[in-house]
């Protein structure tokens, strides 16, 4: 969820007693139910506005489709790139932690390639000498 102002955004809730008679508006890649036009404005101006920071990246300067875009992006990115069994090690280095973020990304930097983790891969070659 992109943030405002480096806080989260909530979105409207959804409508209740929706008559078919009265118009509703809707903001496509929000879902949000408006039913004054009034509304629905105020708030597109929003999403359309360059306010917006991509919570994963800390990008800002954005709209709201483009932090949506690149929080999408960046998820993906970690998803395929980032091995599962890291985290776990990862996470209890990092969880309830105080340090400084530099000695903690130094830290995790040092555990990643000094420790090995549950479930990693290992390679191991054998030099046999001698052999006749």
């Amino acid at each position: 969820m992109p943030l405002l102002g480096r806080r989260s955004h909530v979105l409207a809730r959804p409508l209740k007693d929706k008559t078919s008679e009265e118009p509703i508006y809707v903001i496509d890649f929000t879902r949000e139910e408006f039913r004054s036009r009034e509304e629905y404005n105020k708030r597109l101006e929003l999403y359309r506005d360059s306010v917006w920071t991509c919570q994963c990246t800390g990008r800002n300067e954005l709209t709201y489709q483009e932090a949506q875009h690149s929080e999408k992006k960046s998820r993906r990115q970690l998803n395929e790139h980032f091995p599962l069994y890291l985290e776990k090690p990862i996470l209890q280095i990092v969880h309830h932690n105080t340090i400084p973020l530099d000695n903690l990304v130094d830290k995790c930097y040092h555990n990643i390639h000094s420790v090995y983790a549950d479930g990693e891969p290992i390679e191991l070659n054998i030099k046999i000498t001698g052999k006749m």
